[in-house]
């Protein structure tokens, strides 16, 4: 792994880390302008590289490392807090992505270790999509991909809905922690 290439990884890592920490909008292009970066920077860096052992192995932990850092992503993603800022949709990291943040850097650390210091960048690359791309689907799936998009009063599973199923004003329960303004 070069210079360069630890520079990039921090960088790109840095990046992600610092927006989804103080949080973000649900946009579909912005949040995954890094991620894709990073793994094609990780496809370019691998084009060039020699097998340091048999091709076989190096292939197995090339792809092992992926799917690994995929599946993290993917758990990430799902750890991603939904909520709301100023009446439009964010998202933000809670304790259990960090958590997985540090699995994750474990995982390239002994990826780096085993040899495959190349495919840190694709592998890391990769995970940081497989997570923008399940926050994404949370989001829409929670109806909040749009800042400032309008919610119809009378949806029966609207969550914002006030109304007791028999049409009348009901007490609420108090409203759980991941939907909360911050």
């Amino acid at each position: 792994m070069s210079p360069l290439d630890i520079v990039f990884l921090v960088s790109g890592v840095g990046y992600v880390l610092a927006r989804r920490t103080l949080g973000e909008a649900p946009h579909a292009g912005l949040p995954l302008v890094a991620p894709v970066a990073l793994a094609c920077e990780g496809l370019i860096s691998l084009s060039g590289a020699h097998p340091t052992g048999p091709a076989a192995a190096t292939a197995a932990l090339a792809g092992a490392g992926c799917l690994l850092s995929v599946a993290v992503g993917l758990a990430r993603g799902a750890a991603v807090r939904i909520g709301e800022r100023d009446g439009a949709p964010w998202l933000r990291y809670g304790s259990g992505a960090l958590l997985l943040w540090l699995l994750d850097a474990a995982l390239h650390t002994a990826l780096a270790l085993l040899g495959w210091s190349r495919g840190v960048l694709l592998a890391a690359g990769l995970g940081m999509v497989a997570e923008t791309l399940v926050a994404l689907h949370r989001a829409a799936r929670a109806g909040r991909t749009a800042p400032g998009a309008p919610h119809d009063p009378h949806d029966p599973h609207d969550p914002h809905d006030l109304r007791a199923p028999d049409g009348g004003r009901a007490p609420r329960a108090p409203v759980p922690p991941f939907r909360r303004r911050w």
